[in-house]
Order: C-alpha cells, then sequence, then structure tokens
C-alpha cells in the first residue's frame, strides 16, 4: 500500500501521529491560554498559590480574543441571527468582517456549529494535518 499510494500512507501516518501525540485535545482539555488570565484583574487576587504562570510573549490572545470572539458569533447563531456585529468593542464593531475573528475560514465554522470550546482541539489537530499533508 505504501508504494501504490504515497500520499494515502503518508496522511494516515501524519494522522496516527497527531492522534497519538494529541489525543486529550479531543476529549476537551485545555486548548489556549486561559491560565493566563490569572495575570489580570479580577482573577489576580484570588489566583491560586501554588499555579506559576509566568507570562511569555505573545500569550493571552486565545484567551482574550478569539475565544470570546468566537463565543460570540456562536451565540448569535445559536439565537437565529447572523454574526454581523460585536456590540461589546467601542461602539460596536463589525464582527464578519473582524480579521481577529476568522468567520470566513473553515475550521473556524466547527466552532460555530458546535462551542468554541468543543472545537478549538480539532481545529487545532486539523490545522496541523494540513500543514503536514499540505
Amino acid at each position: 500500500m505504501v508504494r501504490a499510494r504515497p500520499h494515502l500512507s503518508a496522511a494516515l501516518l501524519i494522522a496516527v501521529i497527531l492522534l497519538f501525540w494529541h489525543w486529550p485535545l479531543l476529549l476537551g482539555d485545555q486548548m489556549g491560554q486561559s491560565y493566563t488570565l490569572w495575570n489580570d484583574h479580577p482573577w489576580k487576587g484570588v489566583q491560586p498559590a501554588n499555579l506559576d504562570v509566568s507570562p511569555r510573549a505573545g500569550e493571552g490572545d486565545a484567551a482574550v480574543l478569539y475565544h470570546p470572539v468566537t463565543a460570540l458569533a456562536h451565540e448569535q447563531l445559536a439565537s437565529g441571527e447572523p454574526p454581523l456585529w460585536n456590540p461589546f468593542v467601542y461602539a460596536g464593531t463589525p464582527l464578519l468582517g473582524d480579521m481577529q475573528s476568522a468567520l470566513a475560514y473553515p475550521l473556524t465554522w466547527l466552532a460555530l456549529v458546535f462551542s468554541p470550546e468543543a472545537a478549538w482541539g480539532w481545529i487545532a489537530l486539523l490545522k496541523l494535518f494540513t500543514a503536514g499533508t499540505g
């Protein structure tokens, strides 16, 4: 099979490696940087003593930007309205045209159909699979 279908064999190998290495993501384990919220108010005052949250460059975007915007779009679709407007930024901003929301990206649609929490792991694995097989 390997010689007859090398691309399929490579894709299967990549899928097996990804599923073996990242299987906790598919069960809903943490995917993101929500632990970085302990560095900011109002959570900073109640941070557990044994929690080591040392900030690194670029951390926090998933927790404070990507997840809230995707959750808002998911809630709007669930209530029957199109995700066109974000009333929580400034006096309101376009949500559909916002680059950070990535609502036109097909893998983001998983988070819109299901919940962002349920879809983050699958989205991450599918991005790695696409990169590996591309």
